[in-house]
């Protein structure tokens, strides 16, 4: 096959695609701007989106986070994407003037709060962009995507946030932003909120595994008690340790080395009894250094039983 006819039956796969909802000028215009911007809308880097609203029809095209990152990579000046989830309970500061956050779990994450994203570029200084959870999620509740992975979803606008200042495409603006005006013609959308298709979370890694069995045999924990307490800290069901998120790793590891630290005094096998005990009385939960203190001080002032 040559390179008319494959280009010819990729048009012809895209038009199955995308085409019933594009006139031919739209669809010739869906083209022009992949080509372009160097994206596959085959794997849904870039789609067409179709509304009819009060202005009438609208027509957007719409970048996906995988999309914009991997046009923001071209750039030969690009240095790397970092973000986060923030949560209730996190020590979290934004320096813009030195282009860094500082970010540090707590003992006891809550609510999700918003996501952090820093784009770096060799020449010029790093962008730094916040999304709030709460104005994002309003405005996407209805999506089934967004109620099943909220962490992922808010983190993906943070990077794209971070990305579309740091590494500006021509024509390019953001999905919120469209529909204030009747567009005169088909503009090119990123959609942080849309991604597709959407990946899965980052599975945990073999270190993390190695790093948690450590940590859970300090505390005096192993089996089933250990399965417990990491299905109360990420507060749904594992099979084993090793269905945790990438991130579910990372937060329950500085969980349990808190936990170690705030219980250094007690011996490994009372750490685990502790930590046990506390879990037989509440059916609900995750226990702080707090919690365990407190069960161990009660544990001291009950009277021991007579002998018969």
């Amino acid at each position: 096959m040559n390179a008319i006819e494959l280009w010819q039956e990729t048009r012809q796969v895209l038009k199955d695609m995308y085409g019933k909802r594009l006139t031919d000028g739209e669809f010739q215009a869906f083209l022009l701007v992949a080509q372009k911007l160097g994206l596959d809308p085959v794997s849904r880097e870039i789609i067409p989106q179709v509304r009819e609203g009060q202005h009438g029809r609208q027509v957007a095209f719409i970048v996906s986070r995988d999309g914009y990152l991997k046009a923001a990579m071209r750039d030969p000046g690009f240095a790397g994407l970092q973000s986060m989830v923030v949560r209730e309970g996190d020590t979290f500061e934004i320096h813009p003037s030195e282009g860094k956050v500082v970010h540090r779990f707590g003992s006891k994450r809550g609510e999700i709060l918003g996501a952090w994203a820093i784009a770096y570029h060799k020449e010029r200084p790093p962008v730094i962009f916040f999304a709030d959870f709460r104005e994002y999620y309003e405005a996407n509740k209805a999506s089934p995507t967004w109620r099943t992975y909220p962490s992922a979803m808010i983190q993906k606008v943070a990077e794209v946030g971070a990305l579309r200042r740091q590494f500006p495409l021509s024509g390019v603006v953001a999905a919120e932003e469209i529909g204030v005006e009747p567009p005169q013609a088909p503009e090119v959308a990123v959609e942080p909120s849309r991604p597709a298709p959407l990946p899965s979370p980052a599975p945990i890694t073999p270190e993390q595994v190695g790093a948690l069995a450590q940590a859970f045999s300090a505390l005096g924990l192993k089996g089933e008690p250990a399965r417990e307490l990491a299905q109360r800290r990420v507060e749904r069901e594992l099979a084993s340790i090793k269905d945790l998120t990438r991130e579910e790793a990372e937060d329950l590891l500085a969980y349990l080395e808190d936990l170690a630290q705030g219980l250094e005094p007690f011996p490994r096998v009372r750490r685990g009894e502790l930590i046990g005990a506390w879990l037989e009385e509440n059916p609900k939960g995750a226990p702080g250094v707090q919690d365990l203190l407190s069960l161990f001080g009660q544990l001291q002032e009950e009277p021991e039983e007579e002998a018969v």
